[in-house]
């Protein structure tokens, strides 16, 4: 209310915060908000499954990671960009989650690692890396390539363009 004049104005009344989102409430449909619950439900889980394939089962690590409709899947150097960025942290949630067990179970959490790490050994003893695979085109080359170099060292990896095509150097 203003007074203007000695007269009393009143000024238009503000929507309330209720008819400005009702728009969007009136999209929502009870399968839009049972997909959101999942999701938000079952995100962790697919953190540590994604954890999981990078660190004991790499071959299948684009059917876990971009599967499940959490992301689409990026294509070339963005790939090998998204898990230069993000695989890192999925592999460290599924540590916690192991360091977890073997917090709450020391014995049985203990042979749960030991079973996983030789598993990871039994994966990963006879890859080699292709340099004639692009960077991002195998899953595999691309983790090994992040592992030995950005997550653990924090150098960056030595790239060069051939052919409209970028290589590790």
């Amino acid at each position: 209310m203003t007074i203007l004049n000695g007269d009393i104005v009143v000024a238009p009344i503000r929507t309330t915060w209720m008819e400005d989102v009702r728009p969007l409430l009136s999209h929502l449909t009870v399968d839009i908000c049972l997909s959101f619950a999942a999701r938000m439900l079952f995100f962790l889980p697919w953190c540590v499954g994604v954890g999981a394939a990078i660190v004991l089962s790499p071959d299948h690590l684009h059917e876990v990671a971009f599967g499940c409709g959490y992301i689409e899947p990026p294509a070339g150097i963005r790939r090998f960009a998204h898990w230069a960025e993000y695989g890192w942290q999925h592999v460290a949630i599924f540590l916690g989650l192991l360091l977890c067990m073997v917090w709450a179970s020391p014995s049985t959490g203990l042979l749960v690692c030991l079973g996983l790490l030789a598993l990871s050994r039994y994966t990963w003893s006879s890859f080699v890396v292709d340099p004639t695979k692009p960077l991002g085109q195998d899953d595999r080359q691309t983790i090994y390539l992040l592992a030995t170099s950005t997550w653990m060292t924090g150098d960056a990896i030595d790239i060069v363009m051939k052919d409209g095509q970028i290589y590790a150097a």
